[in-house]
């Protein structure tokens, strides 16, 4: 994988299935919907776009309103899959986008997000699973799906290590904002 500069030009939050009828069932899922929080709200105050992923919305509803409400203009792609590949209208707009980095969190670990981050590492997509930022229903299916996606050369990181490492410096005007935020 070649790493390159993270900016919002070419970098995304991209929130894997995180819907109503599957979130509650799901392992330390109020830290996980904190964490997720922050990063939808870092990400928007940095100017950098947020993709939603919604596995069958009409049997598992949409994603949680405390994500999908911090902003309206992100984008959602609908899915049958586990994974995105084949999602031919989602890899359109990251070639249109010219995306090259993405940031992975979501739900289930060892299921969707898995076969998602996979997917994008082999079709030559710099991943970045933030692991306090994805969950499954048990701690050893959230355990696996992690392994497995570091076996497949996703950047591990954190919910606060992603959001850092988007701001990139500390005198930047929107500082004070993150500061507040990751308190």
């Amino acid at each position: 994988m070649k790493h390159t500069d993270l900016n919002e030009t070419d970098t995304i939050l991209l929130i894997t299935d995180v819907q109503l009828k599957l979130f509650n069932s799901m392992y330390c899922n109020e830290e996980l919907k904190n964490n997720l929080v922050k990063l939808v709200k870092a990400f928007k105050i940095l100017h950098f776009p947020v993709v939603f992923l919604e596995q069958n919305p009409k049997g598992l509803g949409r994603t949680i309103k405390e994500l999908a409400d911090i902003d309206k203009s992100s984008k959602i792609f609908e899915k049958m899959s586990f994974g995105v590949k084949g999602l031919d209208l989602f890899f359109e707009y990251l070639t249109d986008k010219s995306i090259k980095n993405i940031f992975l969190c979501g739900i289930e670990a060892h299921v969707c997000v898995m076969q998602t981050g996979r997917d994008l590492i082999r079709s030559g997509y710099n991943v970045h699973l933030i692991t306090d930022a994805v969950s499954s229903r048990k701690k050893h299916d959230l355990d696996t799906g992690t392994e497995r996606l570091k076996q497949e050369k996703a950047v591990v990181s954190s919910t606060e290590t992603a959001i850092f490492e988007i701001l990139k410096r500390c005198d930047k005007k929107e500082f004070k904002q993150i500061l507040e935020l990751v308190k």
